[in-house]
């Protein structure tokens, strides 16, 4: 198993690259951090301070921390403040299973209150800003459910429902990319899945990979907590369908 650990700002965060299956190329592992870590800083100078050189958060605002990790009933996660996202980039091309035109993604996240509207957002992307998936927590008229982006492929999209989520309680949502008919698959908590909805910027996707070419560092998910804090306990990234999942 190959591991990768990394330093700064006095903690630690571990990112195994093959964990519990031969297939997947990364997990964010928690196991290693403190209740109270900061991923990402911003000084009082407006400097940004990372535990990992391709993390960092928007908006950059002086005094502010991005994905500190706390602890909710024995489980360890990494909370978003309202209003801030965590940008991620972690992994090469040169990893053979990350070589896939078929990735499998598993995110475990929790909305412990409703803010308006969009409440937090998950982003699969090329780095240059380019939309696979778009997922959304929305909370409308106090009805909290999970939504995925469908539409022309050129940017705009609309919302598609695809299944509730209860508020407290941690939501696992699985994905399917496939990059070479730019379409994605989605299951929440284990739903009959939602499927063919096409990339957000499916025309500008370059290539039948997440990354371009072999050594590319291309890949990215970004964590956004729109309008409440969002919670995220588990990322994950197979070449491979996830043990028990519905999307095959």
């Amino acid at each position: 198993m190959k591991m990768m650990t990394h330093t700064l700002l006095g903690c630690s965060v571990l990112l195994a690259a093959v964990t519990a299956s031969a297939a997947e190329f990364y997990r964010l592992d928690l196991s290693k951090n403190n209740p109270g870590d900061k991923f990402v800083t911003v000084d009082d100078s407006g400097k940004q301070r990372s535990q990992r050189p391709t993390w960092g958060m928007w908006p950059r605002e002086k005094n502010t921390a991005g994905g500190e990790v706390v602890e909710i009933n024995g489980v360890k996660a990494i909370k978003i403040a309202k209003g801030l996202q965590i940008n991620s980039s972690e992994w090469s091309a040169d990893v053979p299973d990350a070589q896939q035109s078929v990735i499998y993604a598993r995110f475990k996240v929790m909305i412990d209150k409703l803010g308006d509207k969009v409440n937090g957002s998950l982003t699969l992307q090329q780095q240059n800003g380019r939309a696979a998936a778009f997922v959304g927590l929305v909370g409308d008229f106090n009805k909290p459910q999970v939504v995925i982006s469908n539409g022309d492929g050129k940017g705009y999209v609309r919302w598609i429902p695809v299944a509730p989520f209860k508020v407290g309680e941690w939501t696992v949502i699985d994905l399917k990319l496939d990059f070479n008919n730019k379409r994605s698959d989605i299951s929440v908590n284990g739903s009959l899945p939602l499927t063919g909805n096409i990339f957000r910027h499916a025309d500008a996707w370059e290539g039948t990979m997440w990354a371009k070419a072999a050594g590319d560092k291309s890949y990215r998910y970004d964590l956004k907590a729109d309008s409440a804090d969002l919670y995220v306990s588990d990322v994950e990234f197979s070449a491979e369908p996830f043990p028990g999942a519905a999307l095959k």
